[in-house]
């Protein structure tokens, strides 16, 4: 029997919860992000900005399948934001320092994915297509939507010290402190 078994499960349920508490909490943010900036800015209501994303994959219909639409376009936003956890979490491996600074170099990751997302997957999905340039107030909100996650990195690191669960000296991901119970083996 080979030694090493035990721990490959534990390894493979660590990436799996960071992967997923990854996705949930880019998706979230970002989304929270929109709405606020797209609401704030053009009027866009959380609904419009769902069923949008949705467009992106079934086209303009998407604007009449009310809550259906919204609902598909939620499930795709995080499905993104979980395909983006994936390719960092798997990145990390590769480079560490990704991994032992992941606030730092999550947020810039994360304008990479903006990027992307903005000038090469919008443009070959369904969305209708409309003249709008990329802003310099988009860019402005993402910069000030990366500097916030800073002031998110304090918050979670007094969390994980009233709770036990965060270890200044560890140089491991945060998201795999948070992913585990304070219990769990390493």
């Amino acid at each position: 029997m080979n030694s090493m078994a035990p721990c490959c499960p534990i390894t493979r349920r660590r990436a799996i919860n960071s992967i997923l508490l990854g996705g949930f909490l880019a998706g979230l943010l970002d989304g929270l992000d929109a709405i606020v900036f797209f609401g704030l800015t053009v009027g866009a209501t959380a609904v419009r900005i769902f069923q949008y994303i949705a467009a992106g994959l079934i086209g303009p219909v998407s604007y009449q399948g009310g809550r259906r639409t919204v609902a598909l376009g939620v499930l795709l936003h995080f499905t993104v934001a979980t395909g983006a956890a994936t390719v960092y979490y798997l990145t990390g491996l590769k480079l560490p320092g990704l991994v032992r600074k992941p606030l730092t170099f999550g947020p810039l990751f994360g304008l990479v994915v903006y990027i992307v997302m903005y000038y090469v997957i919008v443009p070959q999905s369904a969305v209708p297509k409309t003249a709008r340039a990329f802003s310099s107030l988009e860019l402005a909100n993402e910069l000030v939507a990366t500097c916030s996650l800073w002031d998110f990195r304090s918050l979670l690191r007094r969390i994980g010290q009233t709770e036990g669960t965060f270890d200044r000296s560890s140089r491991q991901q945060l998201f795999f402190k948070v992913a585990l119970p304070s219990n769990a083996p390493m």
